[in-house]
């Protein structure tokens, strides 16, 4: 992700040259064999700055049913502005979670972890949600691997996420997002 936002959650995901390359095909299918899952999401790294290759993976997803969720740092308005790849993803989202983190905007808001962020429901997918999303707040998974990796799903408080993970892990960003 290129834009640096003050008190990212996932700084570890901002380098180019970080990360691993996987087959779209590869990653399709694992995902495809998922049983019980309802859709994916993409969040950060910036998923409008890998936009075609999570728009072909979109395309592939959608036949199965699967929803496509998204977080992005960008607004929706630079998205629609932005390149015909970005586009073309934006046109997949059934839900996108949009703009850039604000520490000082802190919100327990549903899927957002700033009150700047916008909820914008791009098909008729997720409206049974519409009337909920002001009353409940966002939730925090935790997952322990056998190996001892902890990864955090959701926005836990910077402190919490420092006092469970040590300060090592709380100032490269815990895994998850």
């Amino acid at each position: 992700c290129s834009l640096g936002c003050p008190g990212c959650f996932n700084p570890h995901t901002h380098s180019k040259g970080g990360g691993r390359t996987i087959a779209i095909e590869v990653l399709a299918q694992r995902i495809l064999a998922c049983s019980d899952i309802e859709g994916v999401t993409f969040s950060g790294g910036e998923p409008f700055e890998q936009a075609a290759a999570l728009h072909a993976l979109a395309r592939r997803l959608r036949p199965a049913g699967l929803s496509i969720f998204a977080f992005s740092g960008f607004t929706i308005e630079e998205i629609r502005s932005g390149s015909a790849a970005q586009k073309a993803l934006l046109d997949a989202c059934d839900v996108l979670v949009d703009g850039r983190y604000d520490p000082k905007r802190a919100t327990p808001r549903l899927w957002r972890g700033s009150s700047n962020q916008r909820i914008h429901f791009l098909t008729s997918r997720h409206l049974d949600w519409l009337p909920r999303i002001e009353r409940v707040e966002r939730t925090i998974e935790f997952q322990i691997a056998p190996d001892g990796t902890v990864t955090i799903t959701g926005f836990p408080d910077p402190r919490l996420a420092r006092d469970l993970l040590g300060e090592r892990s709380a100032s490269k960003g815990a895994e998850g997002g």
